[in-house]
């Protein structure tokens, strides 16, 4: 089967579980042809066909997406993709897709509605058209609404809708699956153990963040300062460099609330402190995590919260040992969700 993959290139997230899907796609024979821009470009170039746009970038601002600000920021952004519409478009007539599929790419889901073709929709977003917990809803109504509408923007519809997820909540929307999250290749094939260190990941630095690590005993690896440097207690790297070996070692993870890094670390019993800087889905991760016992959360973390977390580990570590994701066979489950969807079975 030939199909178009589209991959939002805003965040890690999105790149690390569609590679993951795309090598199994391929293994099982089929055909893939990605659209797909900034941080997932480069990365995915290297061992597929890519159509490269210019995408969506989200703006946050004091830790919140701005929608209005987003819309303004990459109108001219869409404008210059929907001038390149009949040569992307000539792109794949001639690649002669049966199926489209998108992570969270809404270029991708309009080709599929011109062309006609099915389209599946495989991301963890569209969680939010669910039932969420009225509790985190109500307290945080106005981000949950703008996650909410954002997710429904970028894909309105699909002939279905693969949710990735940690939750186990009331479906309200059709043809919508729950599926467990996708683990790395790269994570699964080592064995973890427990070091010293605490692995530290910001997708923006964190100042504030920064000085409270430097007063507290203990070693943190840090990613996201765009730097390699140790000063006293901190060890800053640079590009990632070491990211998974550090993971499978540490002995907990304070991060922000992404939801890939939190499966892993979920996939490797590592105690998470979560930290929700941008939109609602990030909240909802950081609430399951706590709420599960496998770690904490904070906004803006004080140092009390984080010396609190790390004298707590044992507790979240046995916690960590009821849930297992080493049994998950979602790629298999994704496999055969497209082949029904391209058969008209499903």
């Amino acid at each position: 089967m030939k199909i178009v993959y589209g991959i939002a290139g805003e965040g890690q997230g999105h790149l690390s579980r569609s590679k993951e899907i795309v090598d199994y796609l391929k293994k099982k024979g089929h055909e893939i042809l990605v659209i797909t821009y900034g941080q997932a470009y480069s990365p995915i170039s290297k061992d597929y066909p890519v159509i490269k746009i210019n995408g969506i970038h989200p703006i946050f601002k004091k830790n919140k997406m701005r929608l209005m600000n987003s819309l303004r920021h990459n109108s001219l952004r869409v404008l210059k993709d929907l001038k390149r519409w009949k040569e992307i478009n000539k792109q794949i007539k001639k690649f002669c897709p049966d199926l489209f599929i998108t992570d969270f790419e809404p270029f991708t889901a309009r080709l599929a509605y011109y062309n006609k073709k099915p389209l599946i929709s495989i991301d963890n977003q569209h969680l939010l058209l669910q039932e969420i917990p009225k509790d985190i809803k109500s307290n945080n109504y106005r981000d949950f609404l703008v996650s909410k509408y954002a997710s429904k923007f970028c894909v309105p519809k699909a002939k279905l809708f693969i949710l990735l997820s940690l939750y186990k909540i009331k479906i309200k929307t059709k043809r919508t699956i729950i599926m467990d999250p996708i683990i790395r290749s790269e994570i699964k094939k080592h064995k973890p153990r427990k070091g010293s260190h605490v692995l530290v990941y910001l997708s923006k630095a964190d100042d504030g963040l920064i000085k409270i690590l430097r007063n507290i005993p203990g070693r943190f690896i840090i990613y996201g300062c765009d730097r390699n440097a140790t000063n006293s207690n901190l060890i800053f790297k640079k590009n990632n460099e070491g990211f998974v070996k550090n993971l499978l070692s540490c002995k907990a993870v304070i991060a922000t609330a992404g939801f890939s890094l939190i499966s892993e670390s979920i996939f490797l019993k590592k105690p998470y402190f979560a930290l929700p800087y941008y939109h609602f889905e990030q909240l909802l991760n950081a609430h399951f995590i706590k709420n599960k016992g496998f770690g904490e959360f904070s906004k803006v973390p004080s140092a009390t919260q984080i010396i609190t977390f790390l004298s707590n580990l044992p507790t979240y570590e046995k916690n960590l040992g009821k849930k297992d994701l080493s049994k998950s066979n979602s790629l298999e489950l994704i496999n055969k969700a497209i082949n029904d969807c391209a058969s008209n079975r499903g």
